[in-house]
């Protein structure tokens, strides 16, 4: 990668890391209160899940194309409003995604918890996931319950090639999470921004 969002090579560099350390400091607390950081796979139920959605989590491709010739809606969702997009996103099945797409799923469906299949794809490190929904049009933009997009998540977990295609994708740089971390005389304090 020469050259991110039309920045030099070397820019483009100090401007990742100087987003790394910005956001390292603001996002920790935010996070840890949501559990993200320790586990940011779904914790599924089977008796929770409908057939697409099982398919999804283990990876079957050729189960979900199945289905939706079945007529099995794409879009359908779970308890926790999440469709089978968000959790082949979230357990790296890059076929499922493709899969899906080609069924014409909603491509920036919500959960429950706001994110969409892309932030579940960075927030679990799968980049060929997260690469597939940029190339097919996913809005990078999109913040979850926390106010936090994609490009916080790739720079919390220090994930500068995902953080690359982010910004290769008009990622908003300058989006702001709901947890500001002000720092006083050598200590760090928490402060919510008045909503």
């Amino acid at each position: 990668m020469s050259k991110v969002a039309n920045l030099s090579y070397k820019k483009s560099q100090q401007l990742l890391k100087s987003l790394c350390n910005q956001q390292r400091q603001s996002l920790g607390t935010g996070f840890e209160s949501a559990n993200i950081l320790l586990s940011p796979k779904y914790h599924l139920r089977d008796k929770d899940l409908r057939k697409i959605h099982k398919a999804a989590r283990v990876g079957d491709a050729a189960r979900v194309r199945q289905l939706l010739i079945e007529k099995c809606g794409v879009n359908d969702r779970d308890k926790k409003k999440r469709t089978a997009l968000h959790i082949a996103c979230a357990y790296g099945h890059p076929k499922v995604v493709m899969a899906l797409l080609e069924g014409q799923c909603e491509i920036d469906a919500i959960d429950s918890d706001k994110c969409t299949g892309l932030v579940k794809a960075v927030q679990c490190q799968e980049e060929e996931c997260a690469t597939i929904l940029l190339v097919n049009g996913a809005d990078p933009n999109i913040v979850d319950a926390l106010g936090n997009s994609a490009l916080h998540y790739a720079v919390y977990y220090k994930n500068t090639s995902l953080a690359a295609k982010l910004l290769e994708h008009e990622v908003n740089i300058e989006v702001i999470n709901k947890v500001d971390v002000i720092y006083k005389k050598g200590t760090r304090q928490l402060s919510k921004r008045p909503t």
